[in-house]
């Protein structure tokens, strides 16, 4: 085995462990010479990460990124809500002018509302869609 600076680490993070003192590394050398090139790839990873304290900073980002990503999630659920009460909003409005509301409208309303509800908030929605479906489907004859 070659004498190189990632190997000097190995040997130092081993004799730590085993607790030799540095004058030990050629030993811990040998040690890590006779396992499997497998098992001092996976050891050497191991070694490598418990001397530069890695798994903690690991840690700690993915937690930090963790928590963005559901902060940056709530903030389009709720801009996705306000679009969808908006949009409810404005038809409603529109077919209340009308008189009316054909099935296509109640149709794409109804979607809107479901798609609404199931990101969680209802309250004054669920008003305004009793309201919407309470329209009728055909315009009122005048002549009549």
């Amino acid at each position: 085995m070659k004498f190189d600076p990632i190997n000097q680490l190995r040997c130092l993070v081993l004799c730590g462990e085993q607790g030799l003192n540095s004058g030990s590394i050629p030993g811990a050398i040998d040690h890590i010479a006779r396992r499997s090139r497998t098992e001092r790839t996976e050891v050497t990873i191991i070694e490598l990460l418990k001397l530069f304290g890695i798994p903690a900073a690991v840690l700690a980002a993915v937690i930090a990124g963790g928590k963005y990503m559901m902060a940056q999630i709530k903030g389009v659920r709720r801009g996705v809500q306000a679009l969808l009460r908006a949009e409810m909003i404005d038809m409603y409005n529109h077919y209340l002018d009308k008189g009316h509301a054909p099935i296509y409208a109640r149709e794409n309303f109804e979607n809107l509302w479901a798609q609404y509800h199931a990101l969680g908030a209802n309250g004054v929605m669920d008003d305004i869609r009793h309201r919407f479906l309470a329209l009728p489907t055909e315009p009122e004859d005048k002549d009549a």
